[in-house]
């Protein structure tokens, strides 16, 4: 009996062996995404009635540069948010992509105005905004007490505008040129409006600093 179980010990071990031999090597197959470099800003502002020209991407595979494909433009004479995204595929066919946004209104204007703090909203709803670049804003909650949290471009016209974004509720969207009626105002330094389009419907809500 003790026999047969070394025997049978010697046979695994010879076949363990044999598969991790190194005529018979483990094939690993490695694949580079593209990697973007962005040219400009990935959010920016741009004055209305001026010609916009797209500062470009520049993508690379495993340090080699290819093709980038450009879906969306700019209308520089229509204000409002316009995004446009870069993408580029591989040579396994691996797609990847980035996006800019670029908002056309009363570039100096957004640039100048500082609409982050703390704000409460007509029905005693608090929320708080911060800028992350000139003209564009986190909101922590659009409609109190919904803790609907987005991110907002100040246009510098007096119009504000969200692109679709998810939520709770479903899709939000807040720009006039998709859905009429969306979008916002600054009404002055210290306050401004909301009218977001969720789920067919609008709601309106003005928001005053503290």
């Amino acid at each position: 009996m003790n026999l047969n179980i070394y025997k049978l010990f010697f046979a695994i071990s010879l076949g363990l062996l044999i598969g991790c031999s190194p005529e018979d090597p483990i094939e690993s197959d490695i694949t580079n995404y593209a990697v973007f470099q962005m040219e400009g800003k990935q959010y920016s502002l741009h004055q209305l009635g001026e010609d916009y020209v797209d500062p470009g991407v520049i993508a690379t595979e495993d340090g080699n540069e290819i093709e980038v494909e450009v879906t969306g433009e700019v209308d520089s004479n229509t204000p409002g948010l316009y995004i446009l995204t870069y993408s580029a595929t591989n040579t396994d066919g691996y797609s990847a992509s980035t996006v800019r946004y670029v908002g056309v209104g009363d570039k100096e204007t957004a640039t100048n105005r500082d609409l982050t703090g703390e704000y409460l909203s007509g029905n005693g709803g608090e929320n708080e905004v911060s800028k992350f670049a000139d003209g564009y804003y986190t909101n922590s909650d659009a409609l109190p007490p919904n803790e609907i949290g987005i991110y907002m471009i100040d246009l510098g016209n007096g119009s504000i505008v969200f692109p679709t974004q998810s939520s709770d509720f479903g899709p939000i969207i807040g720009d006039p040129n998709i859905v009429p009626g969306t979008g916002g105002s600054v009404n002055s330094d210290t306050s401004f409006s909301l009218a977001l389009g969720i789920q067919g419907g609008v709601y309106g809500v003005t928001f005053t600093k503290q």
